[in-house]
């Protein structure tokens, strides 16, 4: 009889050893399923996988879960109820049997349901959803994603679909054209509150028109939108639309804008000698390597955006700055005959740009900002231009602009008194940082621009008496009264 009990002691043993679990780490998720009977306590962070790989319907509304890891377990699961609680993840990859799923009410940011083909309920309203992809959804017949951040969707595969409810987000592109439109009554149609939504795409413009009036004021519905459903770029300055039009990078008529995805791949672009005063929209030109933009009207440009540029012609326009200190592939420069006063080329590559490739003579420099004025040797210059790794003086709004009064009010100055020298202690603050020494007279002793050093020589230039050390920034002073022994 011990043997007996013994051997069925072993066996049990053995099939404890090595029954599945699956992994359940949120606490509310596991009470949740021991109150539904799918485990039993104490709480452990798991549950025997044979206990819900057969089930196929699961409510778990409003129990406070964040994670509903373990849920990849339920792989017979039809139906999953889990709004209204705090869920930021949701991987349902496994769970290709779902055919309905309520998630709405939670924090979710993204949502792939690509792999669940059979599923024919939607409901993932009041999300943090900024794209959902349902082009693998195809039985779907209903969609509720109001109240989230999408900006895109085509349902243009969807053709099973009677009831769809999109309010509240941020779509500029909606394509409902699915050759079914007609299975959607008004009552199951809801588009408003999307202010950037101007056109929606449909079977039919009449019966939309006719039969879905849940839209916002000065939304219409057409057969295509495709410029609607494209990302634009701004382009303000007619003479430089006309000559994007010219090359083929746009269509008229002239409207202020382009097709984003029409120049977001342009390499190389020459708008030379075009009469153009502003070169807005050339920021999403993000794979240009080449401009030719000399002899127009700038007066400002801002590449920062194109860091692919490896070479620039500007000459002959009115740019009075130019900031090229995140263009770190630029390899070829020509500003010459503008109104420089400011040149920035601290962005790292200076040694790849040989002399010949560098020409800036005919502005109003005095310095021009390097990443080491000990091996630049750039000779197309001005007489007295001087090569600096920091040109305050001359180039303020090449260096960030970034000092806050707080900051300004930080700065220590010491040993106050001092017999000589004093030191200024800068804090957060590490350059663009000018000082003027004045005497009890209101007369200027000396300036100092700070870059490496934060030393003041006192015990020469002034004699013994009570001096005001103004401190200045782009944007605040602090003046601090000194007294030299």
């Amino acid at each position: 009889m011990k043997n007996i009990l013994l051997i069925t002691a072993l066996i049990f043993a053995g099939f404890t050893a090595n029954a599945q679990f699956t992994l359940i780490p949120d606490t509310n998720f596991e009470k949740a399923l021991i109150g539904l009977g799918y485990d039993s306590g104490p709480l452990d962070n798991r549950v025997p996988t044979a206990n819900i790989n057969t089930i196929t319907f699961l409510d778990v509304f409003g129990k406070s879960i964040v994670d509903l890891t373990g849920i990849e377990d339920f792989t017979a699961l039809d139906t999953l109820y889990c709004h209204r609680n705090s869920i930021d993840t949701l991987d349902l990859s496994r769970n290709l049997a779902l055919t309905r799923l309520s998630c709405g009410t939670n924090v979710l940011d993204t949502l792939n349901v690509t792999n669940n083909v059979a599923l024919t309920r939607l409901y993932c309203r009041d999300n943090q959803l900024g794209t959902l992809d349902v082009s693998n959804n195809t039985i779907l017949t209903l969609l509720d994603c109001g109240e989230n951040n999408l900006e895109k969707l085509d349902l243009s595969l969807n053709t099973s679909l009677v009831s769809l409810f999109f309010d509240n987000n941020q779509l500029y592109c909606l394509n409902v054209r699915n050759g079914y439109n007609t299975s959607i009554s008004n009552a199951n149609f809801l588009a408003i509150n999307n202010p950037n939504l101007t056109c929606i795409e449909v079977d039919d413009t009449t019966y939309s028109i006719t039969y879905w009036t849940n839209i916002d004021a000065g939304v219409t519905f057409s057969t295509n939108c495709n410029n609607a459903c494209s990302p634009v770029t701004l382009v303000p300055d007619t003479n430089f639309e006309k000559a994007l039009i010219g090359l083929g990078h746009d269509f008229g008529p002239l409207d202020g804008e382009v097709l984003t995805a029409s120049i977001s791949s342009i390499t190389f672009l020459d708008v030379s000698d075009t009469n153009i005063v502003d070169l807005k929209g050339i920021e999403d030109f993000t794979a240009l390597d080449t401009l030719y933009c000399d002899n127009n009207k700038l007066d400002t440009l801002d590449l920062s955006r194109n860091t692919a540029l490896t070479v620039l012609y500007c000459g002959y326009n009115q740019l009075s700055k130019l900031d090229l200190s995140k263009n770190t592939a630029l390899t070829s420069l020509s500003c010459d005959t503008n109104k420089l006063s400011c040149l920035n080329m601290k962005n790292g590559n200076n040694i790849n740009m040989p002399n010949a490739n560098f020409k800036a003579d005919g502005n109003s420099l005095t310095c021009i900002e390097v990443d080491d004025p000990t091996t630049t040797s750039w000779t197309n210059i001005d007489p007295g231009v001087t090569f600096s790794a920091s040109c305050y003086s001359s180039c303020v709004s090449g260096l960030p602009n970034t000092i806050t009064e707080q900051a300004l009010e930080n700065i220590s100055v010491y040993p106050n008194p001092t017999s000589g020298e004093i030191t200024i202690g800068l804090g957060e603050i590490q350059e663009q940082l000018s000082s003027t020494l004045y005497n009890n007279l209101g007369q200027v002793v000396f300036t100092q621009f700070f870059v490496n050093t934060t030393k003041i020589d006192l015990s020469i230039e002034a004699p013994s008496g009570i001096y005001f050390l103004q401190l200045t920034t782009p944007t605040t002073t602090k003046t601090i009264k000194v007294l030299k022994e």
